[in-house]
């Protein structure tokens, strides 16, 4: 997300500037109803699994949720990792120009 300039950090805040918003807001997720909730909007967290930081808090939550509804990755047994399905990398792909490696 950082990459397309969907999400920024400045001064160690997080802020979803409108290309962002237009990147999120097509998948259904209501940016304005999560920046309502306790919850903090966008947080950068190391993930164990990767060693990588990763989109957490209310829209990291959403995307996860929307992302396994969808088919575009699911839960490894046994752990709390996630993998990407094949149509979850074409999803990708496709749609945000984004290859994995």
């Amino acid at each position: 997300m950082m990459k397309r300039g969907a999400l920024l950090w400045k001064d160690g805040t997080s802020i979803i500037p409108e290309d962002g918003a237009k990147l999120i807001r097509p998948l259904g997720i209501d940016l304005y109803g999560l920046r309502r909730t306790k919850r903090p909007l966008v947080l950068a967290c190391s993930d164990r699994t990767e060693g990588r930081p990763h989109v957490a808090g209310a829209l990291g939550q959403a995307l996860c949720e929307l992302f396994l509804a969808s088919g575009w990755i699911r839960r490894r047994p046994g752990t709390r990792a996630l993998s990407i399905t094949d149509s979850g990398a074409t999803w990708l792909r496709e749609r945000l120009d984004l290859e994995l490696r």
